[in-house]
């Protein structure tokens, strides 16, 4: 399961969560992951960086699988418009030692 979105229209912010559960596919439960390789589960927010109006790169922090991180996702509904929940974790800048919190994330995504 791949949820991904933005914080407003201007698309400068978003977060994406990835969830891989072999064989029985995701359920309606709670999933944490602390630095280890299982479950497969991760989350990452971006920032797009601008200078002089333009695209200067892109910062992506990640949490779950990696070192000193850890993310939560909490699946409260399964249905066949989509899917809903919430989720929260200590994420790590890539390529650097800077952290975030992430704390009451919710989502609600149609299936696509």
């Amino acid at each position: 399961m791949v949820i991904s979105g933005w914080e407003k229209e201007d698309m400068i912010t978003g977060f994406g969560i990835d969830l891989v559960i072999p064989g029985e596919g995701a359920k309606e439960k709670t999933y944490s992951v602390a630095g280890t390789l299982a479950p497969e589960l991760d989350g990452q927010f971006y920032i797009q960086n601008y200078k002089d109006g333009k695209l200067n790169g892109t910062s992506v922090y990640s949490g779950g699988r990696e070192t000193n991180t850890n993310f939560t996702l909490k699946i409260t509904s399964l249905t066949d418009w989509g899917v809903k929940g919430t989720f929260s974790g200590k994420l790590k800048l890539s390529g650097g030692n800077k952290f975030i919190l992430v704390t009451d994330g919710a989502f609600s995504a149609p299936y696509n």
